[in-house]
């Protein structure tokens, strides 16, 4: 397992702890809104149902709610006002999530957004950044399998005549593609004519 993943697994968890840790004081928050209309008397219970039904009636939210959970949390108090508790608190359980996954995804896709654009930049930045590099080695791994006997330096001379018209393909770079990629000639060189495989 890479680094990055184990970092975001480790923001996962964080963010789904933050999420458990918040979902306690919000459904408390409930209770206050269900104890604000609270009454034993059935007909009250009834018309304060019917009057949130119509929208004749609203509450004030102290978390920033958007329409869909606003309706869903008058819901739940309906279902309530109605004895359905069951189903209030189903109702009232999903709008709690619905606000805490909402209030904190952004922050949570920005962190996942952000190692992966590290992790992506990365990888870029330790190719090799000659537009001609896979080109060269492949054409000196060819050429040393069918020339064992051509010298290092030959070959280096002779790619860097098959690249003369482009530029950034030098002695330097292909002197350290060659130790990096172990290409080498297979036995001891020898003077003789050769051409590159391309």
């Amino acid at each position: 397992m890479s680094a990055n993943e184990d970092l975001i697994k480790q923001i996962t968890a964080e963010y789904f702890n933050s999420v458990h840790e918040q979902l306690g004081p919000i459904s408390k928050e409930k209770n206050r809104y269900v104890r604000h209309i609270n009454t034993d008397n059935p007909e009250l219970k009834r018309k304060a149902a019917d009057m949130l039904a119509s929208g004749e009636a609203e509450f004030e939210f102290d978390y920033p709610l958007n329409e869909e959970e606003k309706s869903m949390y008058t819901a739940s108090m309906i279902f309530w006002l109605l004895g359905m508790d069951a189903m209030a608190d189903k109702m009232s359980s999903a709008v709690i999530k619905s606000i805490v996954m909402r209030v904190n995804t952004g922050e949570y896709v920005k962190k996942i957004t952000s190692i992966a654009t590290k992790a992506h930049l990365k990888k870029i930045a330790s190719k090799p950044r000659n537009p001609h590099h896979d080109e060269a080695v492949k054409i000196m791994r060819n050429t040393w399998e069918t020339y064992p006997h051509v010298s290092c330096n030959k070959m280096k001379q002779a790619v860097i005549n098959h690249f003369k018209d482009k530029a950034g393909v030098g002695n330097d770079a292909l002197g350290e593609w060659i130790k990096a990629y172990g290409l080498k000639p297979d036995r001891k060189p020898e003077n003789k004519p050769f051409c590159l495989v391309l």
